[in-house]
Protein backbone atom coordinates (compact mmCIF):
# COMPACT_ATOMS: atom_id res chain seq x y z
CA UNK A 1 0.00 0.00 0.00
CA UNK A 2 1.52 3.24 -0.84
CA UNK A 3 -0.45 5.44 1.12
CA UNK A 4 -2.36 5.14 4.45
CA UNK A 5 -5.63 3.98 5.87
CA UNK A 6 -6.10 6.68 8.42
CA UNK A 7 -6.79 10.02 8.48
CA UNK A 8 -7.25 12.92 10.82
CA UNK A 9 -10.52 14.89 10.55
CA UNK A 10 -9.01 17.87 9.14
CA UNK A 11 -6.98 15.43 6.59
CA UNK A 12 -10.00 14.46 5.17
CA UNK A 13 -11.66 17.43 5.33
CA UNK A 14 -8.61 18.92 3.18
CA UNK A 15 -9.03 15.96 0.60
CA UNK A 16 -12.57 16.91 0.28
CA UNK A 17 -12.12 19.94 -0.96
CA UNK A 18 -9.48 19.23 -3.48
CA UNK A 19 -12.19 16.40 -4.87
CA UNK A 20 -13.86 19.57 -5.19
CA UNK A 21 -11.84 21.72 -6.85
CA UNK A 22 -10.77 18.86 -9.53
CA UNK A 23 -13.86 19.40 -10.85
CA UNK A 24 -13.51 22.57 -13.23
CA UNK A 25 -9.72 22.15 -12.54
CA UNK A 26 -7.62 22.19 -15.90
CA UNK A 27 -5.23 19.13 -16.72
CA UNK A 28 -2.32 20.47 -15.28
CA UNK A 29 -4.14 21.81 -12.38
CA UNK A 30 -5.47 18.14 -11.97
CA UNK A 31 -1.96 16.77 -11.74
CA UNK A 32 -1.11 19.49 -9.33
CA UNK A 33 -4.09 18.44 -7.10
CA UNK A 34 -3.76 15.08 -7.38
CA UNK A 35 -0.08 15.57 -5.74
CA UNK A 36 -1.63 17.26 -3.11
CA UNK A 37 -3.97 14.42 -2.31
CA UNK A 38 -0.90 12.05 -2.48
CA UNK A 39 1.03 14.10 -0.05
CA UNK A 40 -1.79 13.98 2.48
CA UNK A 41 -1.49 9.88 2.10
CA UNK A 42 -4.56 9.47 -0.56
CA UNK A 43 -3.86 7.22 -3.08
CA UNK A 44 -6.98 6.07 -5.54
CA UNK A 45 -6.37 4.06 -7.69
CA UNK A 46 -2.57 2.46 -6.46
CA UNK A 47 -4.16 1.66 -3.03
CA UNK A 48 -8.04 1.43 -4.01
CA UNK A 49 -8.44 0.98 -8.00
CA UNK A 50 -10.35 4.68 -7.99
CA UNK A 51 -9.54 6.83 -10.75
CA UNK A 52 -10.95 9.99 -10.59
CA UNK A 53 -12.06 9.98 -7.18
CA UNK A 54 -15.59 11.37 -5.91
CA UNK A 55 -16.52 12.89 -3.03
CA UNK A 56 -19.22 9.75 -2.86
CA UNK A 57 -15.75 7.37 -3.40
CA UNK A 58 -14.28 8.78 -0.29
CA UNK A 59 -17.13 8.24 1.81
CA UNK A 60 -18.08 4.74 0.28
CA UNK A 61 -14.45 3.95 2.03
CA UNK A 62 -15.11 5.85 4.84
CA UNK A 63 -18.65 3.92 5.13
CA UNK A 64 -17.03 0.79 4.72
CA UNK A 65 -14.42 1.09 7.47
CA UNK A 66 -11.90 1.08 4.86
CA UNK A 67 -10.75 4.43 5.63
CA UNK A 68 -11.01 5.36 9.31
CA UNK A 69 -10.85 9.26 10.46
CA UNK A 70 -9.51 9.91 14.08
CA UNK A 71 -10.00 12.82 16.19
CA UNK A 72 -13.60 13.33 14.46
CA UNK A 73 -15.73 15.76 16.75
CA UNK A 74 -18.35 16.71 14.40
CA UNK A 75 -21.26 15.28 13.64
CA UNK A 76 -20.49 15.84 9.86
CA UNK A 77 -17.50 13.60 10.20
CA UNK A 78 -17.72 9.94 9.65
CA UNK A 79 -15.19 9.25 13.01
CA UNK A 80 -15.86 7.98 16.45
CA UNK A 81 -19.72 6.62 17.02
CA UNK A 82 -21.48 8.17 19.87
CA UNK A 83 -24.15 5.20 19.52
CA UNK A 84 -24.08 2.15 18.60
CA UNK A 85 -25.06 2.31 14.85
CA UNK A 86 -23.68 5.98 14.70
CA UNK A 87 -20.60 5.54 12.07
CA UNK A 88 -23.25 4.17 9.43
CA UNK A 89 -25.96 6.97 10.38
CA UNK A 90 -23.35 9.50 10.46
CA UNK A 91 -21.68 8.21 7.21
CA UNK A 92 -24.90 8.78 6.05
CA UNK A 93 -25.41 11.67 6.51
CA UNK A 94 -22.26 12.81 5.02
CA UNK A 95 -23.08 11.46 1.76
CA UNK A 96 -26.67 13.02 1.61
CA UNK A 97 -24.95 16.42 2.14
CA UNK A 98 -22.28 16.01 -0.65
CA UNK A 99 -25.06 15.07 -3.23
CA UNK A 100 -27.06 17.87 -1.82
CA UNK A 101 -24.29 20.15 -3.04
CA UNK A 102 -24.29 19.07 -6.68
CA UNK A 103 -28.22 18.72 -6.84
CA UNK A 104 -30.14 21.11 -9.47
CA UNK A 105 -32.71 22.90 -8.72
CA UNK A 106 -35.09 23.18 -11.71
CA UNK A 107 -37.74 25.83 -9.93
CA UNK A 108 -35.90 28.45 -11.86
CA UNK A 109 -35.33 26.89 -15.33
CA UNK A 110 -36.17 28.90 -18.49
CA UNK A 111 -35.38 26.80 -21.30
CA UNK A 112 -35.83 29.71 -23.48
CA UNK A 113 -32.87 31.15 -21.97
CA UNK A 114 -29.29 30.66 -22.83
CA UNK A 115 -27.93 33.08 -19.43
CA UNK A 116 -30.66 31.01 -17.42
CA UNK A 117 -28.99 28.10 -18.22
CA UNK A 118 -25.70 29.23 -17.33
CA UNK A 119 -26.93 31.03 -14.60
CA UNK A 120 -28.77 27.24 -13.07
CA UNK A 121 -24.68 25.93 -13.57
CA UNK A 122 -24.74 25.04 -16.90
CA UNK A 123 -21.33 26.04 -18.73
CA UNK A 124 -19.38 24.86 -22.06
CA UNK A 125 -22.44 26.47 -24.75
CA UNK A 126 -19.47 25.03 -27.22
CA UNK A 127 -20.35 24.64 -31.29
CA UNK A 128 -19.97 20.58 -32.25
CA UNK A 129 -17.81 22.51 -35.16
CA UNK A 130 -15.42 23.58 -32.16
CA UNK A 131 -15.65 20.60 -29.70
CA UNK A 132 -14.47 18.16 -32.15
CA UNK A 133 -11.08 18.80 -32.65
CA UNK A 134 -10.72 19.33 -28.61
CA UNK A 135 -12.71 17.27 -26.82
CA UNK A 136 -10.51 18.17 -23.17
CA UNK A 137 -12.80 21.40 -23.55
CA UNK A 138 -15.87 18.89 -21.55
CA UNK A 139 -15.24 17.99 -18.12
CA UNK A 140 -14.01 13.97 -17.47
CA UNK A 141 -16.33 13.97 -14.75
CA UNK A 142 -20.11 12.48 -14.30
CA UNK A 143 -22.66 14.92 -15.33
CA UNK A 144 -26.08 15.62 -17.31
CA UNK A 145 -25.65 17.88 -20.93
CA UNK A 146 -27.69 19.54 -23.13
CA UNK A 147 -28.20 20.70 -26.78
CA UNK A 148 -29.15 23.80 -27.32
CA UNK A 149 -30.06 26.09 -30.38
CA UNK A 150 -30.73 30.00 -30.31
CA UNK A 151 -34.09 31.18 -31.06
CA UNK A 152 -34.47 32.63 -34.41
CA UNK A 153 -34.72 30.94 -37.70
CA UNK A 154 -37.23 28.31 -38.43
CA UNK A 155 -35.38 24.77 -38.60
CA UNK A 156 -34.83 23.35 -41.75
CA UNK A 157 -34.26 19.48 -41.91
CA UNK A 158 -32.51 17.21 -44.08
CA UNK A 159 -34.06 13.75 -45.26
CA UNK A 160 -30.36 12.33 -44.78
CA UNK A 161 -28.34 13.45 -41.43
CA UNK A 162 -24.73 12.88 -40.92
CA UNK A 163 -25.66 10.10 -38.03
CA UNK A 164 -23.61 6.72 -38.21
CA UNK A 165 -25.93 3.47 -39.21
CA UNK A 166 -24.76 1.24 -35.86
CA UNK A 167 -25.23 -2.52 -36.91
CA UNK A 168 -26.53 -1.54 -40.20
CA UNK A 169 -29.94 0.75 -38.80
CA UNK A 170 -30.63 3.28 -40.53
CA UNK A 171 -31.06 6.27 -37.95
CA UNK A 172 -32.74 8.92 -40.17
CA UNK A 173 -36.85 9.65 -39.96
CA UNK A 174 -38.48 11.16 -42.77
CA UNK A 175 -38.70 14.95 -42.40
CA UNK A 176 -42.50 15.02 -41.28
CA UNK A 177 -42.06 13.54 -37.69
CA UNK A 178 -39.50 15.81 -37.36
CA UNK A 179 -41.51 18.81 -37.57
CA UNK A 180 -43.91 17.21 -35.30
CA UNK A 181 -41.17 16.70 -33.06
CA UNK A 182 -40.27 20.20 -33.06
CA UNK A 183 -40.62 22.39 -30.19
CA UNK A 184 -41.44 26.05 -30.27
CA UNK A 185 -39.70 28.70 -28.67
CA UNK A 186 -37.15 26.92 -26.51
CA UNK A 187 -33.48 27.01 -27.32
CA UNK A 188 -33.31 22.87 -25.73
CA UNK A 189 -33.10 20.59 -28.24
CA UNK A 190 -31.86 17.48 -25.79
CA UNK A 191 -31.36 16.55 -22.30
CA UNK A 192 -29.12 14.08 -21.87
CA UNK A 193 -26.80 12.33 -18.70
CA UNK A 194 -23.62 10.76 -18.30
CA UNK A 195 -22.67 8.32 -15.79
CA UNK A 196 -25.10 6.14 -12.96
CA UNK A 197 -24.36 3.55 -10.57
CA UNK A 198 -23.94 1.25 -13.42
CA UNK A 199 -21.94 3.15 -15.92
CA UNK A 200 -18.45 4.82 -15.72
CA UNK A 201 -19.16 7.06 -18.11
CA UNK A 202 -18.46 10.95 -17.97
CA UNK A 203 -19.37 13.58 -20.04
CA UNK A 204 -16.58 13.76 -22.13
CA UNK A 205 -16.61 9.86 -23.14
CA UNK A 206 -20.34 10.65 -23.43
CA UNK A 207 -20.18 13.06 -25.94
CA UNK A 208 -17.67 12.01 -27.81
CA UNK A 209 -19.38 9.00 -28.42
CA UNK A 210 -22.69 11.67 -29.38
CA UNK A 211 -20.05 13.70 -31.70
CA UNK A 212 -18.56 10.37 -33.07
CA UNK A 213 -22.78 9.08 -33.83
CA UNK A 214 -22.87 12.45 -35.63
CA UNK A 215 -19.53 12.55 -37.62
CA UNK A 216 -20.92 9.28 -39.32
CA UNK A 217 -19.77 6.83 -37.20
CA UNK A 218 -21.26 3.64 -36.58
CA UNK A 219 -21.19 4.29 -32.76
CA UNK A 220 -23.97 2.93 -30.37
CA UNK A 221 -25.08 6.90 -29.67
CA UNK A 222 -28.80 6.78 -31.05
CA UNK A 223 -30.50 8.83 -27.93
CA UNK A 224 -30.82 12.44 -29.26
CA UNK A 225 -30.08 11.46 -33.08
CA UNK A 226 -32.67 14.23 -34.89
CA UNK A 227 -30.28 16.80 -34.19
CA UNK A 228 -28.09 15.78 -37.16
CA UNK A 229 -30.75 16.02 -39.63
CA UNK A 230 -30.59 19.53 -39.12
CA UNK A 231 -29.12 21.57 -41.77
CA UNK A 232 -27.38 23.82 -39.04
CA UNK A 233 -26.18 20.84 -36.87
CA UNK A 234 -22.79 21.85 -36.69
CA UNK A 235 -23.68 24.98 -35.36
CA UNK A 236 -25.63 23.79 -32.42
CA UNK A 237 -24.06 24.10 -29.07
CA UNK A 238 -23.49 22.10 -26.26
CA UNK A 239 -23.72 22.47 -22.52
CA UNK A 240 -23.24 20.62 -19.65
CA UNK A 241 -23.48 20.20 -15.55
CA UNK A 242 -20.93 18.16 -13.61
CA UNK A 243 -22.48 16.23 -10.79
CA UNK A 244 -19.26 14.76 -9.25
CA UNK A 245 -21.59 13.52 -6.33
CA UNK A 246 -24.77 13.43 -7.69
CA UNK A 247 -26.76 11.62 -9.01
CA UNK A 248 -27.22 12.12 -13.01
CA UNK A 249 -30.14 10.12 -13.70
CA UNK A 250 -32.22 11.95 -11.10
CA UNK A 251 -30.88 14.85 -12.60
CA UNK A 252 -32.05 14.04 -15.91
CA UNK A 253 -35.74 12.80 -15.21
CA UNK A 254 -35.91 16.18 -13.06
CA UNK A 255 -34.93 18.25 -15.88
CA UNK A 256 -37.08 16.32 -18.30
CA UNK A 257 -40.30 16.48 -16.09
CA UNK A 258 -39.28 20.59 -15.58
CA UNK A 259 -39.35 21.20 -19.48
CA UNK A 260 -42.41 18.60 -19.32
CA UNK A 261 -43.89 21.37 -17.21
CA UNK A 262 -43.39 24.26 -18.83
CA UNK A 263 -43.95 22.86 -22.61
CA UNK A 264 -47.51 20.98 -21.78
CA UNK A 265 -46.04 17.76 -21.58
CA UNK A 266 -43.82 17.73 -24.24
CA UNK A 267 -40.11 16.74 -24.56
CA UNK A 268 -37.46 18.56 -26.67
CA UNK A 269 -37.01 18.15 -29.78
CA UNK A 270 -34.66 15.08 -29.69
CA UNK A 271 -35.35 13.85 -26.49
CA UNK A 272 -37.54 10.38 -27.65
CA UNK A 273 -38.84 8.80 -23.91
CA UNK A 274 -39.08 9.99 -20.44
Amino acid sequence: MKGKREFTESEIDRLRELIRKRVHATREQQKRIRDAMRRIGFYGQADWGIRNCQLADLDGLIRSGQITVTGATAPRTTGVATQPGGREQEASKVAETDERVDELDCSDLDFKNIENLRRNGFSGFVSVAALRPDLTQIPDIRGVYMVVRKIGSRPQFRATGSGGHYKGTDPNVPIEKLRMNWVEETCVLYIGKAGDEHSQATLRSRLRQYLQFGAGKPIGHKGGRYIWQLWDAEDLLFCWKPLPSGNPPKEETALLAAFKGQYEGRLPFANLRL
